[in-house]
């Protein structure tokens, strides 16, 4: 029910992004951005699972979806999703895949109307849960710290700083450093 109700909101978006000035070019209005990269991810496992815990370090996928408005050439703001995949950490004796994200609300800031150049910065819900299984997930707090770069027009590079502070039942903390590569559609 609420994939289907996520898909509804997505096309009802979309259907009414022409009247919202959207996809003229212009960073002003209503934008879409998705994003693929690689993803750098330390885990703090200061009491999780069934094995040994302790300070972790892998190589895995990022992950980033945007959907929010540009109020100025300047500054948007918008609902995201920044999400790090590790795939088997080495104390893992079933070498099952974990995933952490942050969903919440982000901003971009360009330095000047013309710049390529923008920070980033975003707060909400951390989460981390197993990917192979039906596993609960568990969640806490998130920020992200992050510098974009306009290579292209709607083609950005970006670095980020994602970290999680998981207080549920497993208590992880992640601190993730990611390359993503983005399209944004505005």
């Amino acid at each position: 029910m609420l994939k289907k109700f996520k898909i509804a909101i997505l096309l009802a978006s979309l259907a009414v992004a022409s009247s919202l000035s959207a996809f003229d070019d212009n960073k002003e209005g209503f934008m879409i951005s998705l994003g693929l990269g690689a993803a750098g991810t330390q885990s703090d496992f200061k009491r999780a699972y069934d094995w040994d815990t302790g300070k972790e370090f892998e190589i895995g996928l990022a992950s980033s979806i945007k959907l929010g408005y540009g109020f100025t050439e300047q500054f948007s703001l918008y609902l995201m999703r920044n999400s790090s995949f590790v795939f088997g950490y080495d104390n893992d004796p079933k070498k099952n895949d974990y995933g952490n994200c942050l969903t919440g609300v982000g901003m971009n800031y360009y330095l000047t109307p013309e710049s390529d150049i923008y920070l980033m910065a975003a707060a909400g819900v951390g989460w981390f849960s197993e990917l192979s299984s039906n596993s609960k997930i568990d969640d806490g707090k998130a920020f992200l710290l992050g510098v974009g770069y306009e290579i292209y027009p709607h083609v950005h590079a970006e670095a980020t700083y994602l970290a999680t502070r998981i207080d549920d039942d497993v208590k992880v903390n992640t601190d993730s450093f990611q390359l993503i590569l983005n399209y944004y559609w505005y």
